[in-house]
C-alpha cells in the first residue's frame, strides 16, 4: 500500500484562473494554471468518454487538498512529490487544472521556467488501478467510462507531452543514448565477461546438440556424395548421347551433298581418282572435329569442301561415260575356228 505524503494547504484560487487553451503562470505563488489533466485518449491507449472525465473532474475538485503529484507512476518515496492539483475544469475535449508546485522542491524553478516557455510540453498523467476505473466496450474498442479514484498526478518528462521542456527532453534522450552506446556488447570478449554462466551453458548445450547431429551430418555428406557421382555419371551418358546423334547428322548431311554419287563404285584407276574418292569420304578424326561446332558452320565447312571436290568428280564420270561408249562401238571379238572369207584386192590373194 503505497503512502501518500502530507500536501500543502491549497490558497484560495482566483476567477480568473481557468484559461482557455492555455497556460497561465503565477511565479509568486508557484502555481501553474491549465495544465491538462486528461484528454479523450492517453499514449498508452486508453479512450475516455465525456463521462470518465466528468468523473475526474468531480474526484479533483471534492478531494480536501487536492490530488497529489509525484515524479512518476506508481510505489515512489514520498520525497518525490512536488504539490498537489485542484482547481479542474473543462476545455474542449480535456480536462485542465491548476498545479499547485512546493516553493522549496529543487525542481520547482525549472518548471515554472519549462511552462512560460514551453507551455505546449505542459501535461500530467493521471493514476488510478483496475478496480478503480468503469470501462467497457463501444465499437469493439475498450473506453473508459467512469473513474472511481484518483490516486495522484505523475510528473513524466516526456508523457503525454511531458513537463520538461524541449531541450531537456533532448539532452535526455542523447544521454541514454550515450549510456546504451558504452554498456553495449560488441565482442564476444565482452559477452564473457559480463555473463560467463550463461556463454557457458551456451557452448555446452551446443557441443551436444553437435554431438547428436555429428553421425547425421556424416550420413548427409555419404548421400550427397553418392548424388553428385550419379549425375557426373548420367551427365556422361548424355553427352555422348548426344555427340552420337552429331556424328550421325553430320555424316547424313554430307551424304545428301553428294547426290548420287555411289562412292563403292567410284574408280580409283589413277593416282587422281583415288586422291578424289579418299576426300569424298568423311574420317572420324574430320567429323569430330566438326561436333563441337554451330550447325550454319558444319553446313558452310561441308558445302566448301563439296564445291572443291564435285567438279572433279564430274569429269571423272564424264571420262568414264565415254570409255563406256567406246567399248559399246567397237568390233565384236574374232571367234575361234571361224572361217573368214579374205577378199582379195589388187595382187592379194584368197587362199
Amino acid at each position: 500500500m503505497t503512502t501518500e505524503a502530507p500536501v500543502q494547504q491549497a490558497p484560495p484560487v482566483p476567477v480568473d484562473s481557468r484559461p482557455t487553451g492555455e497556460i497561465i503562470v503565477d511565479e509568486v505563488n508557484a502555481i501553474i494554471h491549465g495544465v491538462i489533466i486528461l484528454g479523450p485518449k492517453s499514449r498508452n491507449g486508453h479512450q475516455y468518454a465525456d463521462s470518465a472525465r466528468a468523473d475526474q473532474r468531480r474526484i479533483i475538485n471534492d478531494a480536501h487538498g487536492g490530488i497529489i503529484v509525484q515524479e512518476g507512476h506508481y510505489a515512489k518515496p514520498a520525497g518525490t512529490t512536488n504539490g498537489y492539483v485542484t482547481n479542474a475544469y473543462e476545455d474542449g475535449v480535456v480536462n485542465r487544472g491548476s498545479w499547485h508546485l512546493n516553493p522549496e522542491h529543487p525542481d520547482t524553478g525549472q518548471h515554472i521556467w519549462n511552462a512560460k516557455n514551453s507551455p505546449q510540453s505542459i501535461a500530467l498523467s493521471h493514476e488510478y488501478h483496475k478496480e478503480d476505473e468503469k470501462s467497457k466496450f463501444i465499437d469493439r474498442k475498450m473506453v473508459i467510462v467512469g473513474i472511481r479514484r484518483l490516486r495522484k498526478f505523475a510528473l513524466m518528462p516526456g508523457y503525454d507531452g511531458g513537463i520538461a521542456s524541449g531541450l531537456n527532453t533532448r539532452i535526455e534522450g542523447k544521454q541514454k543514448m550515450e549510456k546504451r552506446r558504452r554498456t553495449a556488447i560488441k565482442t564476444t570478449e565482452q559477452l564473457r565477461e559480463r555473463y560467463p554462466e550463461l556463454v557457458e551453458e551456451i557452448l555446452s548445450t551446443r557441443v551436444e546438440e553437435c554431438s547428436t547431429c555429428t553421425e547425421h551430418e556424416k550420413n548427409l555428406a555419404a548421400l550427397k556424395l553418392e548424388r553428385d557421382e550419379a549425375n557426373e555419371k548420367l551427365a556422361e551418358i548424355e553427352n555422348k548421347e548426344k555427340l552420337e546423334l552429331r556424328r550421325a547428322a553430320i555424316a547424313e548431311e554430307w551424304k545428301s551433298m553428294l547426290g548420287d554419287i555411289d562412292l563403292e563404285s567410284f574408280p580409283e584407276a589413277t593416282d587422281q581418282e583415288k586422291a578424289i574418292k579418299k576426300n569424298l569420304k568423311l574420317t572420324e578424326e574430320y567429323i569430330e572435329s566438326l561436333v563441337s561446332a554451330d550447325p550454319e558452320l558444319v553446313t558452310a565447312r561441308l558445302k566448301e569442301r563439296a564445291e572443291l571436290l564435285l567438279p572433279s568428280v564430274a569429269v571423272i564420270e564424264g571420262v568414264q561415260k565415254k570409255k563406256a561408249v567406246r567399248v559399246e562401238q567397237a568390233e565384236p571379238p574374232i571367234v575361234p575356228n571361224e572361217k573368214k572369207e579374205t577378199v582379195v584386192t589388187g595382187s592379194q590373194f584368197h587362199f
